[in-house]
This record gives structure tokens, sequence and C-alpha cells, in this order.
């Protein structure tokens, strides 16, 4: 584990806050590409040039976007208004996925493809890497609260300080973890067991998983919604084509299953009411309304759409092959 220590007089407690809250999403706007981006892919051809980006994350003014560039070893702001990066930060590693703290000052990025899997913590101002967690397995999704980073690594869900990157506690959650979101509430940390066929529910104040919430195959990634105790999961098995909505308070369980594209992936709640969806095998961003399952698109890329997020009216995405973004109203 190698540690740089951060300047400043940060408070432990103030350091992190949970995911940035989402909101209503209407019309798409088209954008300025990024320069390493190029036109979208069409269906079976070879990967066009570009930057691979897995995961993003707006900050918490709305102003800019931060990616996880997964095919270099950057992660990049982009103005949210018109798509243009605007810096990048050599982190030494492909990141994985990324998370803000409420601030907008510091990123917490997992890491893994090139070296030792880890977490790096990253002054975004001073744009360089405070600490490096060497977390010594497969790492994956990450999220923050108010004192805390969480980790997706093997089969655990770690809480890490991220002042000293000491691991605090390990809960076993289940196989093949992959999507991570804490609820509303900041109580639990809802973790997609893609071998399990189940959502594993994790009290964060004593490190236990308290239900698993049996789901259709291949739970992906998950979101949950800013208000209340409402969560999405979608599903990446072969010809999957469904977003399971959770209810994530006593008695957890899937409320209903909404039909998506093919293969869909990220997803963002706008609102309480209203799910974006990536649906990476039909190249659309999707909106969904949780009561009446009824659809809309947002953006028909003809790509790739995998990592998406939510800001105000605003709704972002990011190709899993090219890096190109998207943003929709």
């Amino acid at each position: 584990m190698g540690a740089t220590d951060h300047a400043g007089g940060t408070s432990r407690r103030g350091f992190l806050s949970a995911a940035i809250a989402a909101g209503a999403t209407t019309q798409f706007v088209p954008f300025a590409a990024a320069a390493a981006a190029s036109a979208p892919a069409k269906q079976c051809a070879g990967r066009p040039p570009g930057v691979r980006r897995s995961a993003l994350a707006v900050a918490p003014d709305g102003r800019s976007l931060w990616t996880a560039d997964t095919g270099a070893t950057t992660i990049t702001r982009f103005g949210a208004r018109n798509l243009l990066p605007q810096d990048s930060i050599d982190i030494g590693d492909a990141p994985k996925d990324l998370a803000l703290a409420a601030n907008g000052r510091i990123a917490l990025v997992t890491t893994g493809f090139y070296k030792g899997p880890g977490l790096a913590v990253v002054d975004l101002r001073a744009r360089r890497v405070l600490k490096r967690v060497d977390l010594g397995a497969q790492t994956g999704a990450v999220a923050v609260a108010a004192d805390a980073a969480y980790v997706v690594a093997g089969e655990e869900l770690l809480r890490i300080d991220p002042h000293s990157g000491r691991v605090e506690a390990r809960t076993v959650v289940g196989r093949d973890p992959r999507g991570l979101a804490l609820t509303a509430d900041g109580d639990h940390a809802l973790v997609a067991l893609n071998a399990d066929a189940a959502v594993a529910m994790v009290e964060l104040r004593t490190h236990r998983v308290v239900r698993r919430i049996a789901t259709a195959p291949n739970p992906y990634l998950v979101a949950a919604a800013p208000q209340g105790r409402l969560a999405a999961v979608t599903h990446n098995s072969y010809g999957a084509t469904s977003v399971s909505v959770l209810h994530a308070g006593g008695g957890a369980r899937v409320l209903r299953t909404l039909s998506a594209g093919a293969d869909p992936a990220g997803a963002a709640f706008a609102g309480n009411r209203t799910i974006a969806i990536a649906d990476r095998g039909e190249g659309v961003v999707r909106a969904i309304d949780v009561e009446s399952g009824r659809g809309r698109t947002l953006v028909a890329t003809g790509a790739y759409p995998r990592a998406i997020a939510t800001h105000g009216r605003s709704v972002f995405a990011a190709d899993e092959q090219t890096g190109q973004l998207w943003r929709a109203r």
C-alpha cells in the first residue's frame, strides 16, 4: 500500500458524502464529442478508435462530470453543458469505477487491470493521487458515505477509511458481486450478486448481510432512489431485457419487473419515479416510469452505452467502447 498525505484540515466526518442525487429528464441535447472519441460504432463492426469508459459521476454542483477511462490510466473531467474535455488526471492504472465526495474535491477510484487491485483517493483540484490502498483482490464498484468509502473486492464489501487507507470492516456478500449502491438513508448497501441471482442488503452499522433479495438471473448494476427505499437492478444474462425494482426497507423484496431493451447496463434514478437505463445491446438510453412501466427513448446512440448518471433534469451516458458521451434532458 502506497500513501501520500493530503493537505488541508478536512475533518474525517466531513470528508465524504453519499452519491450524487438524481433529477427529472426530458429531451436529448446534442454535444461536441471528446477529442479521443469518434462516430458511434455500428453493430458487428470492428472496434472504432476512442477511449473506453466504464463509469461516470456528476459533480455536486452539476457543472462538470468525471469519467473512468478504463481504456487508459486516467480519469477525465468534462463540461456538463458542452461535454468538452477540460482536464485529465493520470492515476497510474486503469480505473474501473469512481465516486465523488460531496465537496466535489475528492474522487474515489477503483483500479486493477494493470497493477494490483486497489482504491485510489484522488484530489481533483491538486490533480494528484493522495493515497493508494492495495486491496489484494478483484475490485469493482465503489460508493461513498459521509465518513467512509465502500468497495466491492473479491466476494466482500469493504469499508475503508480514505484518510488512513485502513480497511475498517469486511462483509462476505456472495459470488461475483457487481453493482453497488447505498440507500438514501445511508443505512444499507445493496450489492448485486451476479452469480447468485440475488442482491445482498448489508446493514452498514453492523456490517452484516441482513437480507438476500432473490432476483432474475445475473443482476448487474444497481441504483438507489434519492429518497425513500426504492432501488433498481439491471440484468445482463444472454437475452436479458429486464430491470428489477426493489423495496430496500423492511420486508425487502422485488416489487416489480420492468421491460427494457437488450442487455441493460447502467441505471440511475431521475427523481423517485423514473429510472434512466443504458440499453447496451440496443444502443438506446431510455427512461422508464417505475409505476406504469412505460418507457421512452431519450437517446438513440447506435453504439454501446453502459455508464449512466443523472443530475437535476440531465441524464448523462458514456459509450463502453469509444467513450463518446451523451446528454439528455
